[in-house]
């Protein structure tokens, strides 16, 4: 699988070289790419915020995941396995340019579309987390809304 600047992605025969397959993206472009181990499905992180799982055979888009605020820039699929095949699931990891984390259950096979369910949300603290500006003095309003982005409180 492979992404590209023109809002389409593509599926490759890795052995010959050959295009087998070329879909548009929705209006946007996929920054990010993890193929499941099954080789069925696709998740694929958009600059338009949203993860979407893509059916590989036929490019058509199983669920959109909304959660992130920016650009979805990383993804993984990890596996968690729990002794039975019938119940073994897969963890979607994303990475977003709006320096969150996102950690999704990926439902068990054969459950219904639209049930992936985002597990939590990290974020590592601001540079000035916990940072209490009350009564600071010498720094406009834009100065204290950017300190307070950045994980400073007024308390």
């Amino acid at each position: 699988m492979s992404s590209s600047y023109d809002e389409s992605y593509c599926l490759w025969d890795v052995t010959s070289g050959d295009l087998l397959a070329q879909w548009p993206t929705q209006n946007t472009t996929y920054l990010a790419l993890a193929i499941h181990p099954n080789g069925t499905i696709m998740a694929a992180g958009g600059r338009d915020s949203v993860t979407r799982l893509v059916e590989i055979a036929s490019g058509r888009v199983i669920e959109e995941l909304h959660g992130h605020q920016r650009t979805v820039e990383s993804i993984s699929l990890c596996p968690i396995a729990t002794g039975d095949p019938a119940t073994d699931a897969q963890m979607l990891v994303t990475a977003g340019h709006d320096e969150t984390i996102k950690l999704w259950a990926l439902p068990v096979a054969g459950a219904s579309p639209d049930t992936t369910t985002c597990l939590a949300t990290l974020r590592a603290p601001g540079p000035y987390a916990g940072m209490n500006i009350s009564g600071a003095t010498g720094i406009s309003e834009a100065q204290k809304a950017a300190l307070k982005a950045l994980g400073a409180v007024e308390e």
